[in-house]
């Protein structure tokens, strides 16, 4: 979760914290805007009032940056300095959504070598994200 340095709830530690804080999510709220509705529903917690919905990571930073709203945004958009310092994650106590992440494809049929690559980059991240979560990867061939 992103707020503007300075955020009145920026030292928030628990999700109940930001009932009653507007967000901007990023897609339609079937869609992107779904994750933060269902954190804040698997936590028994009224769902959050979408103030924006926005397309791109330049809008959400400049609303970010200019109001009070709050946004949920990939650890990798932070850990890869993606955002403006004047950005910060307010981390919480509570549990985060986890994702399941699968890659699907025919065993006999073999991958285009741009597929491959793709399918190379996947697992690479899945094992470097594993090293640090010590979540495990499986795999499934049939």
């Amino acid at each position: 979760m992103v707020a503007r340095r300075g955020h009145p709830k920026s030292q928030a530690r628990r999700l109940a914290e930001l009932e009653d804080q507007a967000w901007v999510f990023s897609g339609p709220v079937g869609a992107p805007g779904a994750t933060v509705m269902r954190l804040f529903g698997n936590a028994g917690l009224t769902p959050p009032r979408a103030a924006i919905t926005c397309e791109t990571l330049t809008q959400v930073s400049a609303l970010l940056l200019s109001t009070d709203y709050l946004a949920l945004l990939p650890r990798l958009v932070l850990e890869n300095g993606l955002l403006p310092k004047d950005l910060v994650e307010i981390r919480f106590s509570d549990a985060l959504l986890h994702y399941d992440l699968c890659l699907v494809h025919r065993s006999t049929v073999p991958l285009t070598p741009l597929s491959a690559t793709l399918a190379s980059m996947l697992t690479a991240s899945v094992t470097s994200l594993r090293s640090k979560t010590g979540r495990g990867v499986e795999r499934d061939s049939a």
